[in-house]
């Protein structure tokens, strides 16, 4: 059944990771940290994946990391309804890098300003992040767009102990999409990616983290 704007699908699919940090000068290098060296909340939670983040500076272009070195995982699955998401992760000296892939047959963005409490209600990708244990948790959601600027289609929230707070936190999104056109269910499209770049000053950090430091990510692309 195709969507129209009147009546969107309201899909998500989601996915939980534990991110342990890896310096990788060259590949197949990477560090392989045992449970011991992880935080207290890995070692709760045995059976949440593991993601090795390469630490893979891009050293000439435009582009943060080298890309095709990045870690990836995926979840989801392609059909009239729902969607297959790849997401990929790596880091530099300045900024952690996050990359998320949808194969989407329609997509729906909001043409007027978005509102961050509705940015979910069309097809968009939100990153939690947690940068350790007892540390400040962090979430960031943006939409699909077509043309217009993506400032106003993105928002991030803290964590203040007692629920989501709107956060200032200093980070960059960059959107992509290919097929025939948003918002039109004339034809199937091909989907669409998101990037956020993340500074660790940002967090609070004066440089990337330790070499066997654990963060959480959860990823969520709503539909």
């Amino acid at each position: 059944m195709p969507k129209a704007i009147s009546r969107r699908w309201r899909n998500v699919h989601w996915f939980v990771v534990f991110m342990l940090f890896s310096l990788l000068t060259a590949p197949g290098s990477a560090a392989d940290p045992v449970l011991a060296q992880e935080g207290a909340a890995a070692q709760n939670f045995p059976d949440v994946p593991r993601i090795h983040v390469p630490f893979v500076p891009e050293t000439s272009g435009n582009d943060p990391v080298r890309f095709a070195e990045t870690a990836i995982f995926w979840f989801g699955q392609v059909n009239g309804n729902e969607n297959y998401a790849d997401t990929r992760i790596g880091y530099n000296n300045d900024l952690l890098y996050i990359y998320t892939a949808a194969f989407d047959r329609q997509m729906w963005y909001n043409p007027a300003a978005a509102d961050r409490d509705t940015l979910t209600d069309w097809d968009a990708v939100t990153f939690y992040l947690t940068t350790g244990d007892n540390a400040t948790r962090y979430r960031i959601t943006a939409q699909v767009t077509h043309w217009q600027e993506g400032a106003a289609y993105q928002a991030a929230w803290q964590d203040d102990g007692s629920g989501w707070a709107p956060s200032n936190l200093d980070y960059s999104v960059q959107r992509a999409w290919r097929g025939d056109l948003p918002n039109d269910n004339s034809a199937d499209e091909r989907g669409w990616a998101i990037s956020a770049q993340i500074p660790f000053a940002a967090l609070g950090l004066s440089g990337p983290p330790a070499a066997d430091a654990t963060w959480r990510l959860g990823v969520t692309v709503h539909d």
